[in-house]
């Protein structure tokens, strides 16, 4: 999306999935299901203040709005709206939890994220009650953001309910042991007792390496990044263990796993993936198409790698540009490069376009950038130009 633009000019911007109309859609279906919803009350705690807020303040809106509609005790207003879930995702495969929106057949897709709030905000004084709602709510769609406070107040009880969820024959529940237990998991509280000591997730997550379902591997990979931010030779030394497997599947879990220590250019990380740990390359000719450029145009480096070993080498090459940030401050940001295996004494010619253009993740700021090829982690070669943002 273009920088200046907002939610509202995006009709694709998530916090539509909680629209008046679906929310609405929502209330009807809860008002025809259980007797003790009030939905003049839901509807008063939701229509004022809805429309001004983004996303994850909507699902907190109407999670606190049920809660005023449903005057019952929780163990009794969590078993009410489990009651009116639509029906689970496939146990096995890639189907989708289900519709998005509310229908006949109960709360579906989005739909779910409220209540599996509801769990988190007044759950937590009913592990039991809790557990049990979301293992439902979790099949229906994710509840790994639920679990989390549980897992920060409780974390052995909830540990023992989730090393149940991790042996199901439902992938979304084994997905769900491992992405709840995630230290750093995005849109997530940190999991500070996990970001210290990871050993419990790192048991947990164990026998889902050679999960059937790529979903599952999948999650175990993004748990296992996490953990490489705060311990990366912990993570080394799993990845290597597991990489000596051979079994295919696992060996594309680890790559996924080490995605952040390669781009980095950890050392341990690249060799456990078989890269050539230092590289021994020289580069010459390195030089930009553009020694000034204008905010909105594309760069492009250009250079000769040539290999300076008398056998072959496995090589990852990636760029990484210096950037001018607000008041005068650094930021870097890498960009992958290209994959090749170099003989004794042969060249590489390397071209990188990198368009420098207006996005909402990244600011650009007039003043000197440059670019410096890495080669198995290690800066070979930089080159400046000067950039202009009108």
């Amino acid at each position: 999306m273009p920088q200046g633009s907002t939610d509202a000019e995006n009709p694709a911007a998530f916090k539509h999935a909680y629209s008046p109309a679906k929310v609405q859609a929502m209330s009807a279906l809860l008002q025809k299901r259980l007797p003790a919803f009030q939905a003049e009350v839901f509807s008063a705690s939701i229509t004022p203040t809805l429309t001004d807020l983004e996303m994850k303040a909507r699902v907190d809106l109407i999670a606190r709005a049920l809660r005023d509609a449903i005057p019952l005790p929780y163990p009794e207003a969590i078993a009410a709206l489990v009651s009116v879930l639509g029906p689970p995702g496939a146990i096995a495969g890639k189907d989708a939890w289900g519709p998005d929106d509310p229908s006949g057949e109960g709360l579906t897709g989005f739909a779910v994220w409220p209540v599996t709030h509801f769990v988190s905000l007044f759950g937590r004084d009913h592990h039991a009650d809790s557990m049990a709602a979301l293992e439902s709510l979790t099949r229906r769609f994710t509840a790994e953001f639920a679990l989390r406070p549980f897992l920060e107040a409780e974390p052995e009880r909830t540990l023992a309910v989730l090393r149940t969820w991790a042996t199901s024959p439902d992938q979304h529940l084994r997905r769900a042991a491992s992405e709840s237990t995630r230290p750093r998991l995005p849109w997530g509280i940190r999991l500070r007792g996990f970001v210290a000591d990871p050993t419990p997730v790192l048991a947990l997550i164990e026998p889902l390496r050679t999960d059937p379902e790529e979903y599952v591997r999948r999650s175990v990979a993004n748990n296992l990044n996490d953990i490489g931010k705060d311990h990366p030779q912990v993570l080394v030394e799993v990845a290597e263990r597991w990489w000596a497997e051979g079994h295919p599947a696992t060996r594309r879990l680890v790559k996924h796993a080490l995605r952040s220590l390669v781009k980095a250019g950890h050392p341990g990380a690249l060799g456990v993936l078989g890269f050539s740990v230092p590289a021994r390359v020289q580069l010459a000719g390195l030089q930009v198409a553009h020694p000034r450029l204008v905010l909105g145009e594309t760069q492009v480096v250009t250079g000769r790698l040539q290999s300076q070993s008398p056998g072959d080498q496995r090589l990852v090459v990636d760029y990484r540009l210096h950037l001018v940030g607000a008041k005068g401050r650094p930021r870097t940001k890498v960009f992958k490069g290209t994959l090749a295996t170099l003989s004794a004494g042969a060249v590489l010619d390397l071209r990188f376009a990198l368009p420098i253009r207006k996005i909402t993740t990244r600011r650009y700021y007039s003043g000197l950038h440059a670019v410096e090829v890495l080669v198995c982690g290690a800066a070979c070669g930089r080159v400046e130009f000067e950039l202009t943002v009108p």
